[in-house]
């Protein structure tokens, strides 16, 4: 009867050890879902960042594109104006 009681704890303590590797595992492979999941949130926190800071500069780039256009329309309607008064001049002076 010792033999069959020890027979049957020793198949017992196999089950339990069988049942608990497979929990350790999966243990283990939720906890590095776990971090792999922070990594990756974090990474797209990050970009999401970078994106803005991106979008940002883009429109601070093109405020100063605007503003340079509109500076430029102005100097080139000034210097034409000049020239054609230039032309003016020039044909009234000459003889």
């Amino acid at each position: 009867m010792v033999y069959t009681h020890c027979r049957a704890q020793d198949l017992i303590d196999k089950n339990i050890k069988l049942q608990d590797d497979p929990t350790d595992e999966m243990v283990e492979l939720a906890r590095q879902l776990k971090d792999s999941s922070l990594m990756i949130s974090q990474s797209v926190e990050n970009t999401k960042k970078l994106l803005d800071s991106m979008v940002e500069d883009i429109e601070q780039s093109l405020a100063s594109t605007g503003y340079a256009d509109v500076r430029a329309s102005k100097i080139y309607s000034e210097s034409s104006k000049t020239s054609c008064f230039q032309w003016l001049l020039i044909l009234a002076m000459s003889p």
